[in-house]
């Protein structure tokens, strides 16, 4: 059975081994879907893996 729950910033983070700060960053240049309840930032761990394989999720070069 697939275990389908939202995860917090720290719990991703850790599950595509990048750092929390990192993620911000993604998600501020939209790059990573999130869902934002309240003050909370969720993430679907299948999709900001599919997000990331896509490749629609590598940094903006500045």
């Amino acid at each position: 059975m697939r275990e389908n729950r939202l995860k917090s910033k720290i719990e991703m983070a850790k599950i595509i081994s990048i750092s929390p700060r990192l993620l911000d960053t993604l998600v501020q240049e939209g790059l990573v879907p999130s869902i934002r309840i309240r003050n909370r930032r969720l993430f679907e761990p299948e999709e900001v893996i599919a997000a990331l394989k896509e490749g629609s999720a590598a940094p903006k070069k500045r």
